[in-house]
């Protein structure tokens, strides 16, 4: 399983709290469908726009750069601890890894930690079984976790690149919002320097590296990810056959040149005219379905993806 997002569990519980063993019973039954696979839990992921019943949250001014992601988990670690206790006690059934979202500094990550390691020495005083440690990841979604990846890195097992934040965060752009939307560019070279950095800083320290997000089921930005050397993708399981297909359809030598020269160019649209024009003579498939998801409808490039 590429990601499991947590926070379904509490926007379907109708106080917004589910138990441990309602945590449990699902990550659970996960673990036990994905045998021999791994599990990737992502913690809690609420704020912003995504507020389950239940939460009592302070009004914020800037919701989307205030209380959310590990920021409120530890601020509630109550909270944050009993999901951990369920991952952890979940583990015994099958591979679990956690991934800690909207991670922006190396502190976040020794306090997580912390809280992590209180939990597994309680459960192991009560002598309740255990398995090895569990893999702790970094979501990478903001720019400063891109400028200090290096030092992030360091203090976790892999990452995962969170590119519907990612974007919004570099751009500075609300992309549920109207009047701006248009400038949600997945296509922006900030974004693709962005990826091409975390994907040489992951291979250079060799940690294993996933993209999340549905922008890689479009092969128009596929194939990028693809040439700047990504092989791990998370996606809806409608899309997985499709995109299957067309990455056993272009060498990675192709997808590799068509990455460089997207690197060379100095916007969203010139990025988008490139792709559109050369990717279609590459490959056997109908990319014309994907066409309209990188077109904004005043015709600058958009990837309208919301989650």
């Amino acid at each position: 399983m590429g990601l499991f997002r947590s926070e379904f569990l509490f926007f379907a519980h109708p106080r917004g709290f589910p138990s441990m063993a309602d945590q449990l019973e699902t990550y659970e039954m996960l673990g036990a469908e994905m045998h021999p696979y791994p599990v990737t839990i992502r913690t809690l992921d609420v704020g912003g726009d995504k507020i389950p019943a239940g939460f009592d949250l302070p009004k914020q001014p800037n919701p989307s750069m205030g209380l959310r992601g590990i920021r409120l988990s530890l601020k509630n670690r109550d909270l944050f601890a009993t999901q951990i206790e369920a991952i952890l006690r979940a583990s015994l059934r099958g591979g679990m890894e956690i991934a800690l979202p909207m991670i922006s500094s190396v502190e976040e990550i020794w306090q997580a930690k912390e809280v992590i390691q209180q939990v597994r020495e309680r459960l192991l005083r009560a002598s309740v079984p255990l398995t090895a440690e569990v893999p702790v990841g970094a979501m990478i979604e903001v720019p400063s976790a891109v400028v200090i990846l290096e030092l992030l890195s360091r203090e976790v097992d892999f990452l995962c690149v969170g590119t519907n934040d990612l974007v919004q965060y570099t751009l500075a752009v609300d992309r549920v919002n109207p009047e701006v939307s248009h400038l949600f560019q997945p296509l922006h070279p900030s974004i693709l320097h962005s990826l091409r950095r975390i994907a040489e800083v992951s291979r250079a320290l060799g940690k294993s590296v996933r993209i999340c997000g549905e922008i890689a089921a479009n092969p128009f930005f596929t194939v990028l990810l693809v040439g700047l050397g990504y092989s791990r993708f998370s996606m809806n399981a409608y899309a997985i056959p499709a995109i299957r297909e067309f990455i056993a359809s272009i060498s990675f030598s192709s997808a590799r040149e068509l990455a460089e020269k997207a690197m060379s160019l100095r916007t969203a649209g010139e990025v988008r005219d490139f792709l559109t024009e050369t990717l279609p003579k590459l490959v056997k498939i109908d990319l014309t379905p994907y066409l309209k998801e990188i077109r904004s409808p005043d015709d600058r490039t958009s990837l309208s993806y919301v989650s």
